[in-house]
Order: C-alpha cells, then structure tokens, then sequence
C-alpha cells in the first residue's frame, strides 16, 4: 500500500544525559504540539504538515475561531503537494458545502484522488458511497456496488496497517490520539468485511473468512493495547458463531 505522506514533524536533538549522549537522536512528534505562531511560519514555508494541520484547526476550530475559508485555502495548498488527508477534506467541504457549493460530483472527485494516493478516510467513504450508491451530478448517478464497496474497504484495511506501522514506531512520539482513531479504523474496517463475506455482498459469501475477519480486528487491538478484551469484536464473534449455528441447524 503506498501512502503519499504521513504528518510528522522532525525533530533532532542530542540527549544531555544517559549512554552515547553526544550522538545526535532523531523523533518524529504530530504538527498539533506547535503554536499557532510558529505552525503558520512553517505553513507559509509550504511545510506540507504544517499546511495540513494549520487547516485542520481552521476548520474544526481547534484552538482558533473556526475560519472555513482559511481551512480551505490551506488545505488547497497542501493537496497540491499530494497530501492525501487534506484531499479528502476537501471531498468533505464539497459534500457539505464548507467555503464551497455543495457538489457532490466534485465531493467523489476529491474522495478518489484522496483514496488513489492513500488516505484510509477517503476509502471507507467511497466504501459507503458504493454501498448505497450516490448521485456524481444532476443527471448521472454513481450507483450501488457491492464490489466495489468490498473493494475499497479492502484497500482501507491495508491503508490503515500502513499508517499504524509508521505511527506506532518508537522514534514516534506524542501520536497516541492518531493511533486511538487508527485502532478504531481497523476494528470498523475488519466488521465491514466480515459483513461482506458473511454476507456474500461484493464477494463470494464465506462464514469461515467472516470469523477470521473479526479474529484479525480482535487480534491487532490486542496487540496495540495488551489487553485481551475486545468488547465490539467479541460481541460480533458471539453473534455470527450463533449465525452459523442456526443455519447449520436448519439446514440439518
């Protein structure tokens, strides 16, 4: 999975203490620990997570009055440099008419920029678009398919691993919100393909695949957490082994 770019300020310095002191250590620490002073000197540099971060305050209203118009220029900037989460921002600002029109095929134009250069956000909502189908503009209309849902949830799957392996290395600190809302990605993401293949929606209907979907959602939050409970997994494991239970009993 190829992911364009991953917000992440670098910062070296030379520890004062501790074995090897005088050599030179490298950490990566999230844009949102910069003041807004020094964060806008860095985005008129066209620091690309500066871009990102200076429109994400801007437009939630983080920290600043929310100003959509600056959110939006900001975010211009920074998917001209192949920021892929800032592509889909903006996918967000078409689909609710933040500093635009609300244009919904400009809202899927932007969601599969954003998703062909790697943002797990932009596939899960082309996911949802796929699955209930959408109107792209006033006459043609970008109709249900469960394929390509199943597609693109897959393609969000790898996306979110992808994120989680950069974020969750020790060099990288401060990043445990991003790594909360990734972990909470993966665990929708492996219940949508259960749900596909339990199902049989956009693939070839397999309970077996369905259980060993939710057993992988279960086992990377175990992994990110070291705690062995796992209530959405478990209670979905619970529900589907009844599932097949029953049909297995009806069918006898």
């Amino acid at each position: 999975m190829k992911i364009q770019y991953l917000p992440a300020m670098r910062v070296d310095f030379v520890p004062q203490e501790g074995p090897g002191s005088r050599l030179p250590v490298t950490v990566y620490r999230p844009y949102g620990v910069l003041q807004m002073d020094e964060l806008l000197m860095r985005a008129q540099r066209d620091e690309r997570g500066a871009l990102l971060e200076a429109a994400e305050r801007y437009y939630f209203g983080l920290g600043v009055d929310k100003d959509p118009d600056k959110a939006l220029s900001y975010l211009l900037r920074a998917a001209d440099r192949d920021v892929q989460d800032a592509a889909y921002l903006i996918a967000e600002c078409y689909r609710n008419g933040i500093a635009v029109e609300q244009d919904e095929k400009k809202c899927v134009e932007w969601l599969f920029r954003a998703a062909e250069n790697g943002s797990w956000m932009a596939m899960l909502n082309l996911a949802a678009v796929y699955h209930t189908g959408s109107a792209a503009d006033g006459n043609a209309e970008l109709t249900a398919d469960e394929t390509e849902a199943f597609y693109w949830t897959l393609q969000a799957e790898k996306s979110v691993r992808a994120y989680w392996n950069v974020y969750s290395r020790p060099d990288f600190l401060d990043f445990g919100e991003t790594k909360q809302r990734l972990l909470n990605a993966y665990l929708q993401v492996a219940a949508q393909l259960s749900a596909h293949y339990a199902d049989g929606r956009g693939v070839e209907c397999d309970r077996k695949k369905a259980m060993k979907w939710l057993e992988r959602g279960k086992r990377f939050a175990v992994e990110a957490t070291g705690q062995q409970s796992v209530p959405p997994m478990d209670r979905a494991i619970v529900e589907l082994q009844q599932r097949i239970r029953e049909e297995n009993a009806a069918q006898s």
